[in-house]
């Protein structure tokens, strides 16, 4: 018989990202996660690629030397040290490695004296490469290798973990099952701050917000045209655009569709303002293509704000509630999702209070302790497993 775990003894070491690649989500859902094991009692050990070098070399764009730098330092430099972490986690006592972000995957090359297991939060990379959005979304020859190392790497993994069914789905269908078993589902949390209670922005009653980055697959040339649409039928209405600004081609389209002037856009918010805007805004704009979880409908959800979005990925498995509308994007115009839209903001404001409270409980179930909860509970397992 294996020997029962003690809950007190669970150890991990986990594997963050690389800070200068400026991802975000990953580094929030590493600080998060590893914030709330402890506080559950977990002795958390991290390592993370540091940024060891920082000169770019003669000839290069700024760009260019930044890629190429962080693959010398995440790929050449760092698996020494990961190596050395590895022996000293060992030289303590048992436990296992969690890879936090499936596009470190091929770190598990080094993890086979421990058990060890990879979040996979998406797999839109792998997809591209692959075909699967058309060849305009096919990455250079360089990016193409490097999905299909990490695809290799996902492949070997004895644990998996996704953030969404959707997630999951696309792991089996593309990657195939696990070695020890079926991925486990653990949805993610939300910062406590994003509820309805708190500061709000005074901004006017049919503000349209959408948060994301300049991803393709966020499909930002969408929600300008979406928010044309909206104009036509309230023209005073405003949109506030949080990430990133828009590039030139993007600015272009403002310019003709006749609504630059509209647009304010928002760079570097903090939790607390961006749950400010949430309940000050009209409605959540949010047409992604594709999205391996999405936490801005989540968000705003939990601060009241009304959602309009599409099926993409995770989409249609998280965001519900009587102040969300889930479209197809593929099938639908975007005139259903300024129809969709127009309909919030043309709401009735106690109406509106109402089924606020009602679809801000629903998001209640996506908090960080609950996600670090079922990590515990699989890390137990894993570690169960190990000893038999």
């Amino acid at each position: 018989m294996a020997r029962e775990l003690e809950k007190k003894a669970c150890r991990v070491l986990v594997v963050g990202n690389y800070a200068p690649d400026r991802q975000e989500s990953m580094l929030r859902f590493g600080r998060e996660l590893t914030a709330e094991l402890e506080n559950a009692g977990v002795e958390v050990n991290r390592i993370a690629p540091p940024a060891l070098l920082n000169r770019p070399p003669v000839g290069l764009s700024a760009g260019e030397a930044r890629k190429l730098l962080g693959y010398v330092d995440k790929f050449i430099l760092f698996p020494r040290r990961l190596s050395a972490a590895i022996v000293q986690f060992l030289e303590v006592g048992p436990g296992l490695v969690h890879i936090l972000d499936h596009s470190n995957a091929v770190y598990g090359a080094l993890c086979r004296r421990l058990p060890w297991l990879v979040t996979c939060h998406d797999l839109i990379a792998v997809r591209s490469a692959r075909g699967e959005f058309g060849p305009q979304q096919l990455p250079r020859f360089t990016g193409a290798i490097l999905q299909a190392r990490i695809a290799r790497s996902l492949a070997r993994a004895p644990y998996i973990a996704c953030d969404s069914d959707a997630t999951r789905n696309d792991f089996l269908r593309l990657i195939g099952c696990p070695q020890h078993g079926l991925p486990r589902r653990i949805y993610l949390g939300i910062n406590p701050v994003f509820t309805m209670e708190g500061d709000c922005y005074h901004l006017p009653a049919n503000t349209v917000l959408h948060v994301g980055s300049g991803a393709w697959y966020k499909r930002r040339d969408r929600v300008l045209r979406i928010f044309a649409r909206i104009r036509q039928g309230q023209p005073v209405v405003k949109l506030v655009l949080v990430g990133e600004p828009l590039d030139r081609d993007k600015r272009q389209l403002a310019r003709r569709l006749g609504i630059e002037d509209a647009i304010f856009s928002l760079s570097r918010v903090t939790d607390e303002e961006m749950a400010a805007l949430y309940r000050a805004s009209g409605v959540l704009l949010f047409p992604s293509e594709v999205e391996g979880f999405g936490w801005p409908p989540l968000e705003a959800m939990a601060c009241g704000c009304p959602v309009v979005c599409s099926k993409g990925g995770s989409l249609r498995e998280v965001v519900k509630g009587p102040l969300s509308v889930v479209l197809d994007s593929a099938d639908v115009e975007d005139d259903a999702f300024a129809s969709a839209a127009m309909k919030f903001l043309r709401m009735d404001e106690e109406e509106r209070k109402r089924l606020a409270i009602q679809q801000a409980k629903k998001s209640t179930m996506f908090s960080w302790k609950r996600c670090a909860t079922e990590y515990l509970d699989f890390y137990y397992e894993i570690l169960q497993a190990a000893l038999r």
